[in-house]
């Protein structure tokens, strides 16, 4: 797990790295300089012409420094722009741009059309304190890299894209790799300022750990190493051991949903699967699960038969093709009512809440809910456009108002419990964007807490999973062919690499 960081906290970790533990800005300038330098030098040759664009604050300060790093390594086919006024350049650009003055590198003010065609070109024109929209010889300058650059590196991050939210303000940087100064900023990983962001490479430039401990970021995202969470699987255990998952789920012509769900949950490793569903989705599910234990719905003793499932259940977990009906209502409010035990709102169980406010009461911990951004504009009343503004900020605010974990599915799936970290999830592709994913996913959510885990965890967990199991099967079948099914198998080839 690592931090993703606000443009904010990145300020205050340098701050704090400065002023407290006393290491010198010009000691992470020159190592964040090199970083950027020697991913040039990876990549470019020595006879390409590089174009050195470099704003007036510390981002411009870094890629002057960098400039000369790549003069003194041989790299000397260098066009040096410098873009906005002597008078509006900080302490540390100044001294980097005496420097390449006294050495008799040429530095030229940007003009329209004085960037010229080129193999690589440095953007340090702007960093992450950029707010409002780029205009004027600023943009000229992006738009002409863009055109007439083969790769471009950004310094920290592309000009043009706000740290926190990913909205590009009005034109951007499109960047062949980022290098990215102690952790990612959410503006590189949240879209649509990821595309503009190229390959992000996190590099150590001398940040402490108690400086980000000092700041302690509000969001974080998981790697590879994190699959340790998996819960453990002893030896001596029982089907008991592994919890007992209800599922309600699946209405008449959707045991699709049902069946995913509950495969899911199975294949992460849940000891029983209880599925509550139609009649007409009896003979389906028993032929495609045979594993899962069937309890048809009884509407002559619906509150009753809920309470004695959810009295039998670790977790329960509601919604996927369930309706909207009066039927499916009375199901959700009981569960709701009744709840002794975790419970995830999926799919038509966030619709019949949205349908329902005054349920919402009824929420709390141990709850997870799993809306897409239509579902969740639906539960809060606020258009779908607003939520993206900063959809990090609303979906904390909502985590907070029904102390519950909400997953909110997108691009970049978003984790918030209160009291937690916020979990921004990376994993994940564009073919997973077809029907019967989510059920998938709640499956797998629902499986991890019938193991132990908690609500936020189990949900980060679980999104991450996904994820991967979805970047497996893009790798394997591309991105147009992938159906919710080969989710759920290309998790066996994940967890089978997890060491117990």
């Amino acid at each position: 797990m690592r931090y993703v960081l606000t443009g904010e906290e990145a300020k205050e970790i340098d701050w704090y790295t400065i002023q407290q533990v006393g290491i010198p800005s010009v000691v992470l300038m020159e190592r964040a300089a090199l970083a950027v330098a020697q991913a040039v030098m990876r990549e470019e040759e020595r006879t390409e012409k590089i174009v050195i664009a470099a704003g007036c604050g510390n981002n411009g300060a870094d890629a002057l420094a960098a400039a000369r790093i790549l003069w003194q390594q041989g790299w000397r086919n260098l066009k040096v722009l410098q873009v906005g006024e002597d008078s509006h350049g900080t302490v540390e650009w100044q001294m980097q741009k005496h420097i390449l003055e006294q050495m008799g590198i040429r530095i030229e003010k940007f003009e329209q059309g004085c960037v010229p065609n080129a193999g690589a070109a440095v953007d340090g024109i702007f960093g992450i304190g950029l707010s409002r929209p780029v205009e004027g010889i600023f943009a000229d300058c992006i738009q002409e890299c863009n055109a007439n650059v083969r790769h471009i590196y950004a310094v920290d991050i592309s000009s043009g894209i706000h740290a926190d939210t990913g909205k590009i303000l009005g034109v951007c940087i499109k960047a062949y790799r980022t290098i990215a100064f102690g952790s990612e900023k959410l503006g590189s990983i949240l879209y649509p300022g990821t595309e503009y962001s190229g390959m992000v490479e996190t590099v150590d430039i001398g940040f402490p750990e108690c400086a980000a401990a000092a700041v302690n970021p509000k969001a974080v995202r998981f790697e590879p190493g994190d699959l340790r969470r998996l819960p453990v699987r002893p030896a001596y255990s029982n089907k008991g051991t592994f919890g007992r998952v209800l599922i309600a789920a699946g209405g008449k012509n959707m045991a699709g949903a049902a069946y995913l769900s509950a495969y899911a949950a199975y294949s992460v490793g849940a000891g029983l699967v209880r599925i509550l569903t139609v009649e007409e989705n009896r003979t389906i599910l028993q032929t495609l699960l045979p594993e899962a234990i069937l309890t048809i719905w009884d509407e002559t003793n619906l509150e009753t038969q809920v309470e004695q499932c959810m009295e039998w259940a670790t977790v329960a977990a509601v919604g996927p093709g369930l309706g909207t009906g009066d039927g499916a209502g009375r199901l959700l409010h009981t569960m709701l009512r009744h709840r002794r035990c975790p419970l995830v709102l999926d799919a038509d169980a966030l619709n019949l809440l949205a349908e329902n406010p005054g349920w919402q009461t009824l929420l709390g911990e141990n709850c997870i809910l799993t809306p897409h951004l239509g579902e969740l504009s639906r539960l809060t009343n606020i258009s779908v456009e607003r939520l993206q503004e900063n959809l990090l900020a609303e979906v904390d605010i909502l985590g907070s108002k029904w102390h519950a974990t909400v997953v909110c599915k997108d691009a970049r799936t978003i984790v918030c419990t209160g009291g937690e970290p916020l979990y921004v999830n990376v994993s994940g592709n564009q073919a997973m964007a077809k029907g019967g994913s989510g059920d998938v996913l709640t499956g797998i959510i629902v499986g991890l807490v019938a193991q132990k885990r908690s609500c936020h965890e189990a949900a980060c967990l679980g999104v991450y999973l996904h994820g991967l199991a979805g970047d497996a099967v893009q790798a394997e079948k591309g991105s147009y062919s992938l159906l919710a099914t080969d989710l759920v198998r290309a998790l066996f080839g994940l967890l089978v690499q997890h060491p117990e």
